[in-house]
Parts: C-alpha cells; sequence; structure tokens
C-alpha cells in the first residue's frame, strides 16, 4: 500500500491494525496535511456497510476538540476507508502500559482527572447528538503530546434515529470493558458508555480491570454477578471523590449509574476543582448489592466515620452473618434445597458446513441457554439456543464462511446465575471443496451435495454467496426456488442480480 495513492490521499507509512481494519498515515495533496486512513478489507461483510457508512456519515459531522475528526468516507474499487485527523501522541491503553509494566509506577491522580473529564466532555457532546460510541476503553482513547484526550475509532457506533440499521442481539464491544446490558446483548444507551467509561477509570487508576482472567469473556461476566472490588483495593492512595465517581458509573444496574454524561462531567469537574461531588450510591450489604457512599467505598476510600458510626455498621454486619449461619444450618438440617444446582453438560457436538454450524448438547438438569459465539478470540455475536429451561439444546449458527476458525461459549442461566463455559473451537468445511463442488456437472450431483451447495447461500462473505448461485444455475430441481428468494432481497447488488436470473430460468423451467 505504501506509495499507493488512494483518491487524492497518497499513502506513507503503516499505523497499525484495529478490528479487521488496517490504518495507514498519508499525505493529502490538496491541504498538504498528514492524515490517517481507515481502511476496511476487501471481503468486508456487506451486510454491514451499509450500516457503517450510514454512521460514519453521522460521526463525520461531529466537531469537538476531544471527539477525533473524520475528513472523508470513500470508496475506491474494492477499496472502502475513511480518513481522518492524524494525531500525535499514544493511546492510553500504551500510557497505562508504560506506567503500569514499565515504569512501574501510575498514572497520577491529577492525569486520571483530566483524561477522564476529557473524554466525558466528549461523550457529553456525541450524547446530546443521540450517538452512542459503545465501545469505550484505552485502545479507543488518544492522549496527544499537548496532553489532550480524544475519543477515537467509532467503528460500532450507534446513531440512534428511525434509519439506524444496528441489529439488536448482536454483543458488540470489547468483553471487559462493556456494560452488563452490552454481555446480555440488550439495548443500549448513554449510560452504557458511562459503565464502560467507569471501568477505564478503573484501570486507569489500578493498572487492572475488575475481573481478569485467561478469558476475557467469562472474566467479564463475572460482573453480572459478583461485586466489583473498590479500587482502593488496589490503589489506596486514591482519591475517595474519583473513587464515588468510579462506582456510580460501574453500578450494575443502568437505573443506579449517572444518568447522563453531564452529571459525569460535572462530578469530575468538582474533583479538579477540589470540590465535593454531588453523587449517591446505593447501600451495598451483605446481599451483594452495590455501595452507598458511607459504607465500604468511603471506608475502604479513606472517609472518616465516627467510632459510634462504626461499632453500629459492625453490629449490624454480626447480626447479619449469624443469620445466614442460621439459615445455612437449617439447611443442611432439613434438606439441601438450598444447594446450587450442579450443571453437567454430555453430548457436545457440532456439526458444520460452508456456512452454518449446528451446536448440540444435553444438560442434566433443565435450564436455558445461549450461545456466544464469533471469528478468532472474539465472540461478538449472540444466539439463543433455549428461552425455556429443557434438557435438549440445539441451535444453527449460520452466516459463517468456509474455512474459518470459530470460537463459541455456552451460557446458561442457573439458580439466577449466569453460567458461562470455557470457550471452544470448530472449523468451517475448506474452499476447496467449494471449489469443488462448483466445478463438477451439476445434474449428476447427489443431493447431499446440491444440500451444501444451497447452504453456501447463508455464507457471511457475499463473493461465497455469489459463487454458490452461479454454481446452482444448472441444478436441475425446483427445490432451490424457495432457497434463492431470500437473495432477492441481498445487500449485494450482485447477489441480487444473479438471484434474480436463476429464479427467472427456474421459473420458464417448470
Amino acid at each position: 500500500m505504501i506509495g499507493k495513492t488512494i483518491w487524492k490521499y497518497r499513502i506513507t507509512e503503516f499505523l497499525g491494525a484495529g478490528g479487521s481494519a488496517k490504518v495507514w498515515k498519508a499525505y493529502d495533496e490538496r491541504t498538504k496535511k498528514e492524515v490517517a486512513i481507515k481502511v476496511l478489507p476487501e471481503d468486508f461483510d456487506q451486510n454491514l456497510l451499509a450500516r457503517f457508512r450510514h454512521e460514519t456519515r453521522a460521526i463525520s459531522q461531529l466537531d469537538h476538540p476531544n471527539v477525533i475528526k473524520i475528513y472523508d468516507i470513500g470508496t475506491e474499487g474494492k477499496i472502502n476507508y475513511y480518513v481522518m485527523e492524524y494525531l500525535r501522541g499514544k493511546t492510553l491503553k500504551e500510557l497505562i502500559h508504560e506506567r503500569y509494566e514499565i515504569e512501574k509506577s501510575s498514572v497520577n491522580a491529577e492525569e486520571s482527572v483530566q483524561i477522564s473529564l476529557d473524554v466525558a466532555r466528549a461523550l457529553e457532546y456525541i450524547h446530546s447528538r443521540r450517538i452512542y460510541h459503545r465501545d469505550i476503553k484505552p485502545g479507543n482513547i488518544y492522549v496527544t503530546e499537548e496532553g489532550v484526550s480524544i475519543l477515537m475509532d467509532f467503528g460500532i457506533a450507534k446513531v440512534v434515529d428511525e434509519t439506524t440499521l444496528t441489529a439488536v442481539g448482536t454483543l458488540m464491544g470489547t468483553p471487559l470493558y462493556m456494560s452488563p446490558e452490552q454481555l446480555q446483548a440488550h439495548e443500549v444507551d448513554q449510560r452504557s458508555d458511562i459503565y464502560q467509561m467507569g471501568i477505564v477509570m478503573y484501570k486507569m487508576t489500578t493498572g487492572k480491570v475488575p475481573f481478569e482472567g485467561d478469558n476475557s469473556y467469562s472474566a467479564a461476566a463475572r460482573r453480572l454477578t459478583e461485586r466489583i472490588p473498590v479500587p482502593s483495593r488496589y490503589n489506596p492512595t486514591i482519591s475517595p471523590q474519583l473513587e464515588k465517581i468510579i462506582l456510580k458509573c460501574t453500578q450494575r444496574d443502568k437505573k443506579d449509574r449517572y444518568q447522563s454524561s453531564t452529571q459525569l462531567v460535572a462530578d469530575l469537574t468538582a474533583v479538579s476543582e477540589s470540590r465535593d461531588v454531588t453523587v449517591e450510591l446505593k447501600p451495598r450489604g451483605l446481599d451483594g448489592k452495590e455501595p452507598k457512599a458511607t459504607s465500604e467505598a468511603t471506608g475502604q476510600a479513606g472517609s472518616e466515620e465516627s467510632g459510634r458510626t462504626r461499632r453500629s455498621h459492625l453490629f449490624r454486619a454480626s447480626l447479619a452473618v449469624n443469620a445466614l449461619l442460621l439459615v445455612s444450618l437449617l439447611g443442611l438440617l432439613f434438606g439441601s434445597r438450598s444447594r446450587p444446582l450442579e450443571l453437567i453438560l454430555s453430548g457436545r457436538k457440532v456439526e458444520t458446513t460452508f456456512s452454518t454450524a449446528t451446536i448440540a448438547f444435553r444438560t442434566n438438569v433443565p435450564v436455558p441457554s445461549e450461545v456466544a459465539y464469533g471469528h478468532g478470540e472474539e465472540l461478538s455475536q449472540l444466539k439463543l439456543v433455549s428461552a425455556e429451561p429443557t434438557t435438549d439444546h440445539r441451535v444453527v449458527v449460520d452466516g459463517l464462511n468456509p474455512a474459518m476458525e470459530y470460537g463459541f461459549a455456552l451460557r446458561f442461566i442457573v439458580d439466577r446465575r449466569l453460567v458461562t463455559y470455557k470457550p471452544e473451537r470448530f472449523k468451517t468445511k475448506e474452499r476447496e471443496e467449494l471449489d469443488r463442488l462448483t466445478t463438477r456437472p451439476l445434474p449428476d450431483m447427489p443431493p447431499e451435495e446440491v444440500a451444501l451447495l444451497v447452504d453456501a447461500l447463508k455464507a457471511g462473505d457475499y463473493q461465497v454467496r455469489l459463487q454458490a448461485v452461479h454454481a446452482l444455475g444448472d441444478v436441475g430441481t425446483v427445490k432451490i426456488y424457495d432457497k434463492l428468494i431470500p437473495l432477492l432481497h441481498d445487500k449485494n447488488n450482485e447477489v441480487r442480480e444473479a438471484a434474480a436470473k436463476l429464479l427467472a430460468k427456474l421459473a420458464r423451467r417448470f
């Protein structure tokens, strides 16, 4: 790519990759300025391309000192790209790594507040235009050489209007920073961005996220059932005021968080000016509910509490502990009803074609189930297996591509707890097998091989769908007629035209 010119932009340097796209440094021949170009892969999912263009156009209208500026959106041949301002500095992810891992120090309090305030102002601005970022994380925050923090990479932002194309039921974002509603594939709003900002502040002030592990999705899922440790557990010097803000942002129930980014800006401004914040937190006791400012949150953050109040708290806590012990003893005496259910899986089986995977398994007790899946390590899609409790579970995942490795994780609701199993992997059938099917005489093809070609019509890559349509052109059966009809609404023009021609051919034949 270096030396290549895309419209008026001459590529000069490779900057890196984000998700499936690559970012290049370029020189704008017209304005004589350096810019950054994000180039989507040529096989970018056509189903997502319309949404990408629509929402990027909306984001290109943004103009705020803490939001990345997008100058241009275009297509040249098979290349889809957008052009943004070129920034000098480092991402917050790089800054955190440098401080905690290399220098063995930390991001100081003044920096943490200023970076948080810059990003909160960016959120306030985009939220006022009904845009939700949905992927707030250190890697998407850039700290310039002048010390200004810029919110960038709106690749999965949601523009809320009547033309929004974002699908419900899709996990979008980075698991370790996702809000609880994102992890459960529920609808998001500005409070999801606020939650993610809280996790970013947590990482910035402690050097870690609330829960960590070998699998980011399983670690993140713990936030659905477990209480987040207060930041002062890892950083005793953190400002009690800033800790309150972090805890308010990361409340599990979005009704208990800041309801707007304007409120967050107000409290961060108060901290920067050494004033008291207005945050109020719900009580958090032994039942695992979220904290209030006068309990563990302020206690561990260093707030002063009178001896009488502290003794009162300890007395109540002691009563609660004794009550729990009594309940446990009664459970042992009168049966095992209170014991948590032990979930056992058996008969797990995955059958794949070019574009689908059928996942089947059994459980020893009836439970609802769903599966999170995606390409490589990103389990970004969610599909319901069974909404009602059952012991036999079976789901077909489609929209896949040949010769690709995918991961999936089974999820269950057991005793009102979300249980996520360790991710497993499968691979779809090889592309060479599809190529072989498309080059052999079709009239003599066995029904099972015709079924494989029909299956390829569901592939995520439009080129695979197009190849399957062309290959099915000589199949002498009306059985494929119904399978072609959905392609008349395909996002890709070539696929729609090819399907229409084949349907007309079949109609004349039969």
